[in-house]
C-alpha cells in the first residue's frame, strides 16, 4: 500500500470491483478507453482479471485508489508496461470517478506512483512472479560531511 494525503494506492483486488460499479456506468470515463467499456459486472470483473493476469506476468503493478475521506475506492492506475530489459515502466492505465476530476486525487496519484517506482524497484523473481523489493541501485550515498569549498590563493 502507498499511502498519500487523501488516496492511498491499495494493491488491485477483485474485492475492489463493488466499489469501482458506483463509478464505472459514466459513459464520458470511458471517452478515450481502447477496449470495451467495463460499465456492468461482467465487464469490470473482466477488467481487474486482466490487470491481474498481467501483475502475474510482470507487466503490470495496478493499484485501487482509495479515498479516505470517501471510505472507498474510486479507480485505479498502473506501473505498466514494465521493461526490465532497458529498465523502464509507464505510469498509466488510470481511470478515476468522474466527481474526483480536477480535485487533485490524479496528480496525488502520479506521485505517489513516482515516488513508489523509484524507492522500491521492481524485481522479477524465479517462479515468474512479480515482487516490489527495496533496492538500492542507481542511489548515492549521503554524504557524511557538508562539501568544503576548496581554498584557492590568488596570484599578483
Amino acid at each position: 500500500m502507498v499511502i498519500g494525503a487523501s488516496v492511498s494506492l491499495v494493491p488491485l483486488s477483485l474485492a475492489h470491483v463493488d466499489n469501482f460499479l458506483r463509478y464505472s456506468g459514466d459513459a464520458s470515463l470511458w471517452t478515450w478507453w481502447l477496449r470495451k467499456p467495463p460499465i456492468d459486472p461482467d465487464g469490470m470483473r473482466r477488467e481487474v482479471e486482466l490487470a491481474l493476469a498481467q501483475q502475474r506476468d510482470g507487466q503490470r503493478v495496478p493499484f485501487s485508489i482509495f479515498h479516505h475521506a470517501r471510505r472507498e475506492h474510486i479507480g485505479s492506475t498502473s506501473l505498466w508496461h514494465i521493461d526490465r530489459i532497458n529498465l523502464s515502466l509507464e505510469i498509466g492505465s488510470t481511470w478515476l470517478a468522474t466527481p474526483f476530476h480536477r480535485s487533485g486525487v490524479n496528480r496525488e496519484c502520479k506521485e505517489l506512483l513516482l515516488t513508489h517506482a523509484f524507492e522500491e524497484p521492481l524485481a522479477l523473481e524465479e517462479d515468474g512472479a512479480q515482487r516490489l523489493a527495496p533496492g538500492t541501485r542507481n542511489r548515492r550515498p549521503r554524504q557524511t560531511q557538508p562539501h568544503q569549498k576548496k581554498k584557492t590563493r590568488r596570484l599578483e
